[in-house]
């Protein structure tokens, strides 16, 4: 026979089991109240007792633990030999209750498009899931869309409260929206790219557009560029051709600035 001493308190029309969260036990015990705390003595082997991970779980002797708080309340009213267990929520593994998220963002299309979208993905933990983003908390959903350039935060929370929060920034896009530019020009006479076309760039005037070599020289730049009358060649200022390679150009508008690469070969 093993004995066990267990704290017992009196609340209203209840014995309450006061000592601390243990590994789940089941005895037999001789319960009463008084007053004041007092100390009882069980009677009998000790059998342990798996109890599930959540909600209530009920047995013999009108008892109720509660799965969360890992307390069990007795009736005064049952008889005075009552079955007691105590013990607290234990998970089935260390991954079950990790909750985490996986977020997916995009950069908005062009300059000032304010079209970027993020979307989380969460794992673990348990359904359903409920999702809170700084910009719009009317948004329960894992899909947020027309976000502009900026710092935003999204908090997911499953059904029993764990919650984890992600952080995420969508850059400042350097194109300028209706804008095409092609990244390779080849002039070697055929009719195909033998000169850099910049799709409806002519809609953006005053315009600039400098080319730059590997080593941040200027080595060509034409005002109100529009694909024809002034347009690159694959030319230098003065007219010669430049060796093949990879260049880089500003287009500086009014709507805006963008920079990019373009590769050249003859």
């Amino acid at each position: 026979m093993q004995t066990i001493l267990l704290s017992i308190r009196k609340t209203a029309f209840f014995c309450k089991l006061s000592y601390g969260r243990f590994m789940l036990l089941a005895a037999s015990v001789a319960a009463f109240c008084t007053p004041a705390p007092i100390r009882a003595q069980t009677i009998g082997s000790i059998t342990p007792v798996l109890v599930g991970s959540t909600g209530n779980f009920s047995i013999a002797g009108g008892m109720m633990l509660s799965a969360s708080t890992g307390e069990c309340i007795v009736p005064t009213a049952a008889a005075p030999t009552l079955i007691l267990t105590q013990g607290f929520q234990q998970p089935s593994s260390s991954t079950a209750l990790a909750l985490s998220a996986n977020l997916i963002y995009t950069s908005e299309s062009c300059l000032d498009a304010n079209d970027a979208v993020a979307t989380v993905s969460p794992s673990g933990g348990s359904g359903p899931y409920t999702f809170q983003w700084s910009n719009d908390t009317t948004n329960n959903f894992p899909v947020n869309d027309s976000l502009a350039p900026g710092t935003y935060t999204v908090t997911v929370t499953d059904a029993g409260g764990l919650s984890t929060t992600q952080t995420f920034t969508i850059p400042q896009t350097p194109g300028i929206c209706g804008l095409h530019v092609y990244s390779g020009l080849t002039p070697n006479g055929d009719g195909h790219n033998d000169t850099w076309i910049i799709d409806h760039l002519d809609l953006f005037l005053p315009n600039k557009v400098t080319i730059y070599n590997r080593w941040g020289i200027a080595v060509w730049d034409g005002s109100n560029y529009d694909n024809q009358t002034v347009v690159w060649t694959g030319n230098d200022l003065g007219g010669t051709a430049l060796p093949d390679g990879t260049y880089y150009y500003v287009i500086e508008t009014q709507a805006g600035n963008m920079h990019g690469w373009v590769e050249l070969s003859h």
